[in-house]
């Protein structure tokens, strides 16, 4: 029977195997080419999704920071005006001159006017002709004249200049009298073109399109540039109809109305102006890898033998471009994306082969420690892509100055090193030195803008100056450093004096370490005189360091360090805590408690649990909240922070004061005083010592008094020393004054005792 079975089954001949086999192979092949050929799709669409997110979010960080420029540009040509008359000619050619001023420093506006209430052009930085134009039926005109009450920016929509020939987005501030009447607007034009430039060389792909629109609906820029686009209304397109009122950010897909095309959209809302932007890509570039593959299944199933070939030339394409991205990560490790020098990883292994040259050798090595100056000013002021062309710059001018077999590294921020090998002398690691500050000394050119960029250097050697890479480091900063404290645009060598000078800081901080444990630290107290009823208002707490073997360590020399090192958190809590404590004993002065005054450092103003620290604070001594006000700095107000911003609020809401310390000494924003929640302005005591010799300090000081009067907050004037400084106050209308004229700060018994003789 098996015979029988066996002669009526017979195997498939060879060939009939090898092209089942053929065949069952090939179907494998088409049906994991077919499957791979949609997830590659779907990571296609995946990826486009993650980076039109990231590139969304990036252009609308840039959009918002432009705009706020602009919001402070119009605020401070407001407070300019406040000193003109411009019914006379004078004031009008003073006016014309500070717009110009204005548009020179800000090249992305190309055009600012003064507009009266009845719509005439009053001072442009154009040439007005005649007769002078009158703007009383533009729209952003009627929006200001009917916008009672609201000192804030309106962006209206682009206008086409006449004379500039270009689009501009409407930018208007309404102007006010004391009596709340409208007396005009401040308008700015942003240049349209020269916003979108930063979205077109932010956006690396091919068919990528950028639009900016307000919440009405209105286009006020797209990248690529459609000025038909302008006049439409968009409101009925997906982004306004579903998406952005159920979410501020988001994703979606649509065909764009603007150029019909099929768009893959990430979109970011911009609440302070009431903008939204969008970035998209052309979904028929991103599937179109996915549809040119579409030919294989076709392909493989006429040949099997060429899908095998076309898949093993693309395994060894494939891992030929994983070893180029391997080299492309392994550069990038080592160097940095912005300038293309070496970073600080390969920097020291370069260092550190170069030492072992040189002692084996017998031969010195030079380290240059280079840091530009006020390099943080240019990127406040124009821009992180201006302050990344100056990076790159001086990255090029550095590899100019040195030869070919040294090294020049960017560490990160502003800070460049050069590795010099086999120098022979002190006098060739400063001859280079030289060449770097000279170098540094011409102007940098960057659309048509002079910007000079100077540099400080600190040189350290091998091996008088350090025997490992870490010690020849840290002499070359030490140098640099004292560089910058000398005048900066200077180069300083490592010396014993500067050896000495780290020697006692690092005393100082290893004190610092146990100062709090210790109980060294002592707080006093200096009243603060309410002139008119002549009792104590409030009390500011003054902190001071008693170290056994050091004796009384001045404010100024470990405050700093504790805020570089960051002690300056727990320090500042004890000295809330011990604050409260002290001031839950004082006696009342007039039938009144006394206030306390306690400064604030930004790193604790900035910790997330702040608040709730102080809360805890308030529980343990019994103080109230509103004896309590706090002293911060300007600088809150120059570089804001959003978790600081948010417990300022927090701490006012909790009934807490706030005031800013020594105003009028740094670089205030007086939009976010407005928007800050603070109840005190300090005058810096420099503006009280000069009151009765100098009518420009006066001025100012009348200035930010009439200033604080008008936003509801209170005064005090800081260090006054005479009855004189004293009376000019009072009569500037600042009655709350701190000084050597009432009393010395005091330590804290003593202190009790001044209020009881007062009482």
């Amino acid at each position: 029977m098996n015979e029988g079975l066996e002669a009526g089954f017979h195997k498939p001949p060879p060939i009939i195997r090898l092209l089942l086999t053929g065949m069952i192979l090939v179907s494998l092949i088409v049906t994991l080419t077919i499957y791979e050929t949609y997830a590659r799709r779907e990571r296609a669409f995946q990826d486009s999704e993650r980076n039109l997110g990231l590139l969304a979010t990036a252009l609308a960080e840039y959009t918002e920071r432009t705009f706020q420029s602009i919001d402070v540009l119009l605020h401070n040509i407001e407070a300019d005006l406040a000193q003109l008359d411009l019914n006379t000619p004078a004031g009008v050619e003073e006016a014309t001159r500070m717009l110009r001023r204005r548009t020179a420093d800000f090249p992305a506006v190309n055009s600012l006017n003064i507009v009266g209430a009845r719509g005439e052009l009053l001072a442009s930085s154009f040439a007005i002709p005649s007769p002078p134009p009158n703007y009383s039926d533009r729209e952003y005109f009627t929006d200001a004249r009917d916008g009672i009450g609201e000192n804030r920016v309106r962006v209206g929509r682009p206008i086409f200049g006449k004379k500039t020939k270009r689009w501009a987005i409407a930018f208007t501030l309404r102007r006010e009298n004391r009596r709340g009447e409208f007396r005009g607007t401040i308008y700015a034009g942003l240049d349209v073109e020269k916003l979108t430039d930063y979205y077109r060389s932010a956006i690396p792909f091919e068919g990528g399109a950028a639009a900016l629109y307000r919440l009405d609906a209105r286009l006020l820029a797209r990248y690529p540039l459609v000025p038909d686009a302008f006049a439409k209304d968009y409101s009925d397109i997906d982004l306004f109809r579903q998406h952005q009122p159920r979410a501020a950010n988001g994703f979606y897909r649509a065909i764009s109305s603007i150029d019909g095309v099929p768009r893959s959209v990430a979109y970011r809302t911009l609440p302070t102006h009431g903008l939204v932007i969008n970035v998209s890509a052309n979904e028929e570039i991103i599937s179109a890898t996915w549809r040119r593959s579409l030919w294989l299944p076709g392909t493989i199933g006429v040949t099997g033998l060429l899908i095998i070939l076309g898949l093993l030339l693309a395994i060894l394409r494939q891992r030929r471009n994983q070893s180029a991205l391997h080299e492309r990560i392994a550069w990038q490790a080592s160097h940095d994306a912005s300038t293309g020098l070496p970073n600080r990883f390969l920097f020291e292994d370069r260092l550190h082969k170069a030492m072992q040259a040189a002692e084996r050798k017998k031969q010195s090595l030079a380290l240059l420690f280079i840091d530009l100056d006020n390099f943080k000013r240019i990127n406040d002021s124009l821009g992180h892509a201006t302050g990344d062309e100056v990076l790159r710059t001086a990255a090029i001018w550095l590899r100019a100055c040195v030869r070919e077999s040294d090294t020049v590294s960017r560490f990160g921020g502003d800070e460049f090193a050069i590795l010099l090998p086999e120098v022979a002398s002190v006098e060739d690691a400063g001859g280079i030195a030289g060449k770097i500050l000279q170098q540094f000394n011409e102007p940098m050119r960057f659309a048509e803008r002079d910007i000079r960029v100077t540099s400080s250097i600190g040189i350290s050697l091998f091996p008088q100056d350090g025997s490992d890479p870490t010690q020849l480091m840290a002499s070359a900063d030490a140098a640099m450093y004292r560089a910058k404290e000398n005048g900066r645009n200077l180069a300083c060598m490592y010396d014993q004096d500067l050896a000495r000078h780290i020697r006692e800081r690092m005393e100082l901080e290893d004190c610092l370490q146990h100062a709090l444990a210790n109980n060294e630290f002592l707080l006093a107290f200096q009243p603060i005189m309410d002139t008119r009823s002549h009792r104590v208002f409030a009390a500011e707490a003054l902190l001071r360091w008693q170290q056994p073997s050091l004796g009384l360590i001045s404010p100024d020399r470990f405050i700093p360090l504790a805020e570089s090192t960051g002690q300056i958190e727990a320090i500042g809590e004890w000295v809330l805590r011990e604050a409260c404590r002290q001031a839950a004993q004082w006696p009342e002065s007039n039938g009144h408690a006394v206030a306390l005054a306690v400064n604030l450092s930004p790193r604790q103003l900035a910790h997330p649990h702040f608040v709730a620290t102080v809360k805890q604070i308030l529980d343990e001594t019994g103080i109230p909240a509103s004896r309590i006000e706090l002293e911060i700095t300007e600088n809150l107000l120059i570089t804001p922070n959003t978790t600081a911003s948010d417990n300022l609020a927090a701490l006012r809401e909790m009934g807490l004061g706030l005031a800013i310390d020594d105003f009028g000494t740094g670089y205030s924003s007086l939009s976010y005083l407005s928007r800050l929640p603070v109840t005190t302005l300090k005058v810096d005591r420099s503006f009280v010592a000069r009151l009765e010799n100098s009518p420009q300090d006066l001025a100012l000081a009348k200035a930010i008094i009439m200033l604080t009067e008008g936003l509801g907050l209170k005064t005090i004037g800081e260090g006054v020393e005479t009855q004189a400084q004293s009376n000019t106050l009072q009569q500037l209308g600042c009655h709350l004054q701190q000084g050597y004229l009432f009393a010395k700060p005091l330590p804290a018994g003593q202190f009790i005792d001044w209020l009881k003789k007062r009482r």
